[in-house]
């Protein structure tokens, strides 16, 4: 009887399709100036796949938003000028404009600020 459930449960596990769940950390970074300057403000953005399986990274990119003291900001059409995709534990550091998100920029003030792409902050 025991060789017969162990015989059901490897079969059930290979025969059911894997579960994809996507892991992605996200790190932010505001780089500005704390007074007026004639300098644009960026993001310092960090992604990290911690997945088994690759992510477009370019496709989520083009509808993340940033949240700015809990208020939401759709990325405006602006180009994502970093990779397609994610591989497998791979991740991408760079710059983003804040203009990407905010045109104008932020009023001046302290600001809680975070990145979401996807359910991930």
């Amino acid at each position: 009887m025991t060789m017969k459930f162990l015989w059901v449960v490897f079969l059930a596990g290979c025969c059911l399709p894997s579960v994809n769940a996507e892991e992605l950390s996200v790190n932010v970074k505001y780089l500005g100036l704390d007074h007026p300057s004639p300098s644009r403000t960026q993001l310092w953005v960090q992604v990290t796949n911690e997945g088994f399986t690759s992510t477009p990274l370019l496709d989520k990119m083009k509808v993340s938003q940033l949240l700015v003291d809990g208020r939401p900001f759709r990325r405006t059409d602006a180009p994502f000028r970093g990779p397609v995709g994610l591989p497998v534990k791979g991740s991408w550091e760079g710059c983003m404009m804040l203009d990407d998100y905010v045109p104008g920029g932020l009023a001046p003030g302290v600001h809680h600020i975070q990145l979401q792409i996807g359910e991930i902050r």
